[in-house]
C-alpha cells in the first residue's frame, strides 16, 4: 500500500512538473516511468535515473537563463547522449529511466527533477552534454545545485574537452593556473566529474562506474577517438520535437573531423584532423528511419562535408530516394570555400537536396587569412565558389569574422563592400573570439595577454573579449555593428531580392535573420521564436525579482522588443515594396504600382506629427490624411498577404 501511495505521490509531482509543457505527452510518459519503476522495485531491481539536460546561457544583459517558446533546431549533442545512453544494457537487475531537457525550449526545474529523482530509493545522474564555452557559467551553476540536493553530476562538451586537450593536467604549472581559471577545478572539488573527448563507446563505462560507486574525476578521451563507421545516427527525442518551430528538420553528422588547423577553431584539437565517417549503412538507415518519422529537411552538422570521403555515395542515395522512391529530401551542409574545386560536388549536392551551404570565409584580406592559418582560403575564387552554387540552385552562407589582427574601422567597411559584390545569400558575421581549445587561446593565455573572464561573453557577438593590436574596443564593436546594418541594410536586402532566386524562399530567410539579430540580438541559429523568462532561472550577482519587480521587467522588456519588432516590420515592409516587380501583375502589387513608397507614407506622418505640436489641427481634416491612412491600410495589408502566400512555397522548398 506504501508503495501505491508513492506511486500516486510521484505522479502527482510529474503532473506539476510538465503541466506547462506544450504536450500532455509528457504527462503520460512520465506516469508510464512511475508505473514502471513500481513494477521494478516490486521485482527488487534497482533504478537508475539519468537526468540528461542541454544548458542555455545567461543574458548578459540582465542575467536571466535565454530561452524560447519555439527553437529553431533540435539539438544535436542532446540527440546524440540520449540514443547512446538508451542502447546501453546495464544487466537484468537495472531499470534506466531517462528524462530530457533543452534549456533553451524548456524550463529546467531543479528542485522538481530532484523530487522526482528521489523515489524509490533510485541511483539519479544528470549529464549536462555538449556545453559550449558561453553556456559553461549557466551549466556550473546547474551542476553545484544539483550536487546540493545530493546528486552526481558529470559535464562534457566543447567548453572541457577544449581546456584538456590544450591544457593537459600533467602538472604543469601553466596547465594547472589553466585548469582553475577556466572553472574545471572548483566543479572537481565539488565532486563534479569531468567527461572531455567523444561519448561514442563511452557512455556504458561512465553508466557502470557509478552504479558500482567509482565513478573518477575526470574522462579524458581526448587523442583517442572512436570509430564512427558502425555507430547509427541519433534520433531526436519525441517531446523536443514538439518544441521547435520547424518539426520537420532533423541535425545529422555524417561525419567528424576537420583536416584544416584554423588557429581560431577548436575543432581539429578536439575531433582529430583526420576525417572519421558513418558508414553508408548507417547513413541510409538514419534517413530513411527520420523520413518514416515525417522528417523532410536535414542539417548536416559535419564540420566539413566536402571531406568527407564517401560524400559521393551519401549524395547518390539521396538522388536515388528521390527519382526512384519519390522521397524528396532537402538539407544545408557546411563545406570549405575549395569545394568548387572537387569534380561534381556542387552538382550532385544540388541534385541531392542541398539548398543551402554554409562555407567559412572569414575574411577577404589575404593578410588576415594567413595570420588565422586558413591558406587554404583563395580570395580569387570567392566570387567563383558563389557562382557556381547559384548555378546549381544551392544558396551561400558565410561566416564571416571581424577584429582580425589586420582589421581597421576603415578596412572592415571597405571588406564589407566587397563582400557585397560578391553576392552572398547570407553573411553570419562574428567577433573574432579566442576559444578555449583553439591555437589562439592558449597562445594569449601562455603569454598572460588579458582575457575577459567571463565564459558567458564568448559567444561571437555579446562583446570582444580580448584586445586589438590596432583598434579600441569601442571602435572594434562599432564596426561589427555597422557590418550587420549595411549587409541587412533596406537597400542592399531588396537590391538582392531584385536578382533573381526564390524570392518567397528568401524574403523569409531574410526576415528571420532580421528577427534575431535586430529585435533578439541572437545567433540567427541559435535563437527562437518569442522569448520566455523565468523568474528564479536568474544569474548569481543579479538582484532576485520578487514576483510584482518581475512582472515590471517583464512588461519593460515587452514594450522594448515591441519597438524593434515595429521597426522590423516597417522594414520588412520597404524591403518588400522595393523588390515587389518580382510579382508584377499579382495582386495588390499591381494595384499599388508606382505609388508612393513606404518611406513617403512615414514622412507624412511625420510631417503631421510636427504640424500637431505646432498645433495646427487643420491637417486633420484633409484628403491628404485619409488617402496616406489609406495607402498605409493598404501597403500593410499587401505585405502581409505577399509574406504569407510565400510561406508555403518557403516550407515545401526548406
Amino acid at each position: 500500500m506504501k508503495m501505491i501511495l508513492q506511486a500516486v505521490w510521484a505522479f502527482f509531482v510529474a503532473v506539476k512538473t510538465q503541466i506547462r509543457s506544450p504536450a500532455l505527452f509528457s504527462i503520460g510518459w512520465e506516469l508510464i516511468q512511475q508505473m514502471g519503476n513500481l513494477r521494478a522495485v516490486l521485482r527488487g531491481q534497482q533504478i537508475l535515473n539519468v537526468v540528461l539536460i542541454a544548458p542555455s546561457r545567461y543574458d548578459p544583459e540582465n542575467g536571466f537563463v535565454i530561452s524560447s517558446w519555439r527553437g529553431v533546431l533540435p539539438n544535436s549533442s542532446l540527440a546524440t547522449i540520449y540514443n547512446l545512453v538508451l542502447r546501453q544494457r546495464l544487466g537484468p537487475n537495472v531499470r534506466l529511466v531517462l528524462r530530457v531537457y533543452d534549456e533553451y525550449v524548456q524550463q529546467v526545474r531543479i528542485g522538481r527533477i530532484a523530487k522526482l529523482c528521489g523515489f524509490w530509493n533510485a541511483m539519479s545522474l544528470v549529464m549536462l552534454t555538449g556545453v559550449q564555452n558561453n553556456q559553461f557559467p549557466r551549466a556550473t551553476d546547474l551542476a553545484l545545485e544539483f550536487r546540493k540536493r545530493g546528486i552526481q553530476v558529470i559535464i562534457g562538451g566543447f567548453h572541457v574537452s577544449g581546456v584538456l586537450a590544450q591544457f593537459p593536467q600533467d602538472g604543469g604549472v601553466v596547465n594547472r593556473r589553466a585548469f582553475r581559471e577556466f572553472g574545471l577545478l572548483g566543479l572537481v572539488e565539488n565532486g563534479v566529474s569531468l567527461f572531455a573527448g567523444e561519448a561514442e563507446g563511452r557512455i556504458g563505462m561512465v553508466l557502470q562506474d557509478f552504479l558500482a560507486g567509482r565513478s573518477q574525476p575526470i574522462y579524458n578521451f581526448i587523442g583517442k577517438p572512436p570509430d564512427l563507421s558502425q555507430e547509427p545516427f541519433p534520433i531526436i527525442y519525441p517531446v523536443l520535437r514538439s518544441r521547435i518551430f520547424v518539426r520537420f528538420a532533423v541535425p545529422l553528422q555524417p561525419c567528424r573531423g576537420c583536416p584544416f588547423r584554423c588557429r581560431f577553431c577548436p575543432t581539429p584539437v578536439v575531433h582529430g584532423r583526420v576525417i572519421r565517417s558513418h558508414s553508408m549503412s548507417c547513413f541510409e538507415t538514419a534517413v530513411r528511419e527520420n523520413y518514416q518519422r515525417g522528417a523532410r529537411y536535414f542539417v548536416f552538422t559535419a564540420d566539413n562535408l566536402a571531406r568527407d570521403p564517401y560524400w559521393e555515395q551519401k549524395f547518390d542515395f539521396l538522388i536515388a530516394l528521390k527519382e526512384k522512391e519519390g522521397k524528396r529530401i532537402r538539407f544545408m551542409m557546411q563545406a570549405d570555400t575549395g569545394c568548387h574545386r572537387i569534380p561534381r560536388f556542387l552538382e550532385k549536392a544540388a541534385l541531392a537536396g542541398c539548398r543551402i551551404m554554409f562555407s567559412g570565409m572569414e575574411s577577404v584580406n589575404p593578410r588576415n587569412l594567413a595570420a588565422i592559418n586558413k591558406p587554404h582560403n583563395r580570395v580569387e575564387e570567392y566570387q567563383e565558389l558563389v557562382q557556381a552554387a547559384h548555378t546549381y540552385g544551392i544558396a551561400i552562407h558565410f561566416g564571416y569574422m571581424i577584429g582580425l589582427p589586420a582589421d581597421t574601422p576603415e578596412s572592415i567597411a571597405q571588406d564589407v563592400e566587397t563582400l557585397l559584390g560578391l553576392h552572398p545569400d547570407l553573411v553570419t558575421f562574428s567577433l573574432v573570439t579566442p576559444l578555449p581549445g583553439a591555437d589562439d587561446h592558449r597562445e594569449l593565455f601562455c603569454q598572460g595577454q588579458p582575457m575577459d573572464p567571463d565564459l558567458n561573453a564568448y559567444d561571437l557577438m555579446t562583446r570582444p573579449v580580448t584586445a586589438h593590436p590596432i583598434m579600441s574596443q569601442e571602435e572594434w564593436m562599432a564596426a561589427f555593428q555597422a557590418a550587420w546594418s549595411k549587409f541587412y541594410s533596406v537597400e542592399n536586402v531588396a537590391s538582392f531580392l531584385r536578382k533573381g532566386g526564390n524570392y518567397g524562399r528568401d524574403l523569409w530567410r531574410i526576415a528571420w535573420y532580421k528577427y534575431a539579430i535586430d529585435v533578439l540580438g541572437q545567433h540567427p541559429m541559435g535563437s527562437g521564436f518569442h522569448r520566455k523568462r523565468y523568474r528564479r532561472a536568474r544569474r548569481p550577482g543579479f538582484p532576485k525579482l520578487n514576483w510584482i519587480q518581475f512582472q515590471l521587467f517583464r512588461a519593460r522588456e515587452a514594450v522594448q522588443i515591441g519597438k524593434k519588432f515595429r521597426q522590423l516590420a516597417l522594414e520588412l515592409v520597404e524591403i518588400w515594396l522595393q523588390s515587389r516587380e518580382k510579382e508584377a501583375g499579382k495582386g495588390i502589387s499591381r494595384w499599388l504600382g508606382d505609388r508612393a513608397t513606404r518611406s513617403d507614407v512615414a514622412a507624412y506622418w511625420s510631417s503631421l506629427t510636427g504640424r500637431l505640436v505646432r498645433n495646427d489641427f487643420r491637417c486633420l481634416f484633409s484628403r491628404e490624411l485619409l488617402r496616406y491612412a489609406w495607402l498605409d491600410l493598404v501597403i500593410m495589408f499587401g505585405f502581409l498577404h505577399a509574406l504569407f502566400s510565400h510561406l508555403q512555397s518557403y516550407l515545401e522548398e526548406n
